[in-house]
């Protein structure tokens, strides 16, 4: 069997329990002036599954969450922009970084410690940095020969260490070192201050 109840005003039940607004056809869960079809005031909603063709938007503003710590949406998605003050994201690992791309699960960003912010490419940590100096795990290649820099003029790095050999077409410096105490040409590598070709001040 099947009934019908026709109102010919609103609808309240203990005053803001439940309230139907006939006036802007509103209805409200804990609320005796609901301001959109559906406001929820008070308390949250537990559903298993939400479809809507419109926006779904808090009373005020950095009032209410999208979930709970513990009690997490799964996924989202969104076709548009993103607008967050601040993110948080689970660490990750080298093969499962936090911050990922759509089909390439393996390449983004993760940290492996507390300080540490490290990328990945294809499951392999390339680079990684923390508060105190900056390291790479992989060769820093330009994207083509003679014409990117290394630093500029006036944003220099301050010292450049390579404990192999440094190629280079041209140096220009206030101070050049190479060995102990002055540049020096020899063939065994020792450069101390008694080598045959020793150059200094």
């Amino acid at each position: 069997a099947t009934a019908t109840t026709t109102l010919a005003g609103g609808l309240a039940i203990e005053t803001s329990g439940f309230v139907y607004d006939y006036t802007s056809n509103n209805v409200g869960i804990g609320t005796a002036s609901p301001a959109t079809k559906l406001e929820v005031a008070g308390g949250g909603i537990t559903t298993v599954g939400v479809t809507t063709t419109d926006k779904i938007a808090p009373g005020s503003n950095n009032a209410l969450d999208l979930g709970i710590f513990g009690n997490a949406w799964n996924n989202l998605f969104a076709s548009g922009t993103l607008y967050a003050s601040s993110t948080i994201l689970n660490p990750g690992t080298v093969g499962s970084p936090a911050f990922s791309f759509n089909n390439d699960s393996d390449t983004g960003i993760y940290s492996s410690a507390a300080g540490l912010v490290q990328f990945t490419s294809n499951g392999l940590s390339v680079f990684r940095m923390d508060s105190n100096y900056n390291y790479t795990n992989r060769t820093i290649l330009a994207q083509s020969s003679n014409v990117y820099n290394l630093g500029s003029y006036g944003f220099a790095f301050k010292n450049l260490f390579a404990s192999s050999t440094s190629f280079l077409n041209y140096v220009s410096s206030t101070m050049l070192e190479v060995g102990n105490g002055g540049l020096c040409v020899d063939d065994d590598g020792s450069c101390n201050a008694t080598t045959t070709g020793r150059i200094s001040a």
